[in-house]
């Protein structure tokens, strides 16, 4: 297999996963990237490299619906937390008595 070969599989394996990555309303990644480059590359002058971030986060916010962000208690679910640490302090709680009354 030669360079091109190589090449040419590569990137159809990394076209594929980019083509994987949804968001909930089906958009893809590939199909973002996609769009940035074509403005890049046909609107050279309205669309500039050090626009380039600032394009990618406008089709983020128009065409990708990635919801909003979850919140603290979303994301460190105290409860849980809370549910290890007494379980882990009754643990200790009845180690300590088992040794008070040996």
């Amino acid at each position: 297999m030669d360079h091109t070969e190589l090449a040419q599989n590569a990137f159809k394996i990394i076209q594929e996963k980019l083509q994987e990555a949804k968001d909930n309303q089906g958009y893809n990644i590939y199909d973002h990237l996609n769009e940035i480059f074509s403005k890049l590359i046909t609107k050279p002058d309205e669309w500039s490299y050090e626009k380039f971030e600032k394009l990618s986060q406008f089709i983020k916010m128009t065409r990708l619906n990635l919801g909003p962000p979850k919140t603290d208690i979303e994301v460190n679910n105290p409860e849980i937390k809370m549910n290890t640490f007494l379980l882990y302090l009754n643990n200790a709680i009845e180690l300590v008595n088992q040794v008070i009354f040996i």
